[in-house]
């Protein structure tokens, strides 16, 4: 199946649970969500992808009560806990880390979603099954970021432009993650506006 492309972030929802609220704010990136659908229909076209056209709540999960699933067209699937949320698509890490469309389709996406969440910053990184052991089990960034980096290193910058593609003989993709700061948050204010 291959490694696919996951997102942390965290948001400034009071009620993950209420899911209308959430897709009251996640209607705000159906644009970005459908540049990644079209994305997908113009290079690997499927009649299946064309039925969802805009954000749904998807039934509640195994991992109740800690989060709540939604999924946008583009096969972006969101999960949202108390104070962060896990976006996993249905693009390979191979492709967003060596096809500069995919790549710029999928950021752009990703930085709708942690807008509209308020996030403050998110990380893109490839699949880490202890990283999404500690998310189902309620884990932050304090839990999650530790892990990230045993695994791929130091957080690296979302850079502007992709690496170019790779030839087909090449088998090494580079697993590290990826880290933006959006914004500060409150403490952080709080804190620099101190005497």
């Amino acid at each position: 199946m291959g490694t696919r492309i996951n997102v942390l972030m965290n948001h400034d929802i009071t009620d993950y649970k209420n899911q209308a609220a959430v897709l009251a704010r996640l209607t705000l990136t159906l644009p970005a969500a459908l540049a990644v659908r079209d994305y997908w229909d113009a290079n690997d076209p499927d009649p299946r992808r064309a039925v969802q056209t805009e954000w749904t709540a998807d039934p509640l999960t195994p991992y109740e009560p800690t989060s709540r699933s939604f999924t946008a067209p583009g096969s972006l699937f969101l999960d949202i806990g108390p104070s962060v949320a896990k976006l996993r698509t249905g693009g390979r890490w191979r492709g967003f880390v060596t096809i500069a469309p995919l790549y710029q389709v999928h950021l752009q996406a990703f930085r709708a979603v942690a807008d509209a969440l308020g996030a403050s910053y998110f990380a893109c990184f490839p699949d880490c099954e202890d990283a999404w052991e500690a998310f189902v089990e309620g884990g932050t960034d304090r839990e999650v970021f530790p892990i990230l980096e045993h695994y791929f290193g130091p957080p690296l910058p979302f850079p502007n432009v992709r690496l170019p593609e790779t030839d087909e003989t090449e088998r090494d993709v580079p697993y590290v993650w990826y880290y933006e700061k959006l914004r500060e948050t409150l403490h952080e204010k709080r804190f620099a506006s101190a005497p």
